[in-house]
């Protein structure tokens, strides 16, 4: 014996209300079917909240996979950082009159300067100069030769590595002596600062 059930609509209404009709169905046997006037009308309030069940889980899914979809985006920009960490070079320069009468001094040690940069385009070393007894400086470094005259110049550096990390730069020097200049001791003539390229 089996149990069956069926959906039919209540031609009595006109309004399509369903009702639910339960019978067991044994096999020639018309005895066993149930009525379905007599079933259809207790059964509508149960069919109605089985609907509403059913309407009411369908909203909630909808909702929750809307709401579980959802994608937040977040964007950061990173500041770009150029620095100087530290320069090595000499606090002051002797100047012979053999360096006079030769017209420049060439620096026994490089200049050696550390800067520190997330820039991925790499920085620029501003050089000025601030000596009355020097004209120029030729500074020989890792992207050729730049000469730091009283207006100044800037050499490219290129950037080494990825994110926020320290290079040292070394410039060999050559100060080329203005026409007053004298035999003593002058500070170091260069000014340098940085900023992302």
């Amino acid at each position: 014996m089996k149990a069956a059930t069926r959906f039919v609509a209540d031609a009595d209404t006109g309004i399509g209300d369903v009702a639910q009709e339960a019978c067991f169905l044994c096999p020639y046997s018309a005895s066993s079917r149930l009525s379905t006037a007599s079933v259809r009308k207790e059964h509508l309030p149960a069919a109605a909240l089985f609907g509403l069940v059913l309407f009411g889980a369908s909203v909630i899914s909808r909702e929750t996979a809307a709401s579980g979809s959802m994608q937040i985006g977040v964007q950061a920009t990173v500041m770009r950082h150029a620095s100087i960490a530290s320069v090595h070079a000499p606090r002051r320069i002797a100047i012979s009159s053999e360096d006079v009468a030769r017209g420049y001094i060439d620096l026994d040690e490089p200049i050696e300067v550390a800067i520190r940069t997330n820039a991925p385009e790499g920085v620029l070393l501003g050089l000025a100069l601030r000596s009355a007894e020097v004209r120029s400086v030729l500074l020989d470094g890792p992207a050729g030769m730049v000469r730091v005259s009283r207006l100044g110049a800037t050499l490219p550096i290129a950037k080494q590595g990825q994110g926020l990390v320290s290079q040292l730069i070394r410039l060999k020097a050559r100060l080329e002596l203005a026409s007053a200049a004298a035999p003593g001791l002058i500070a170091f003539p260069v000014l340098l600062f940085i900023a992302p390229n």
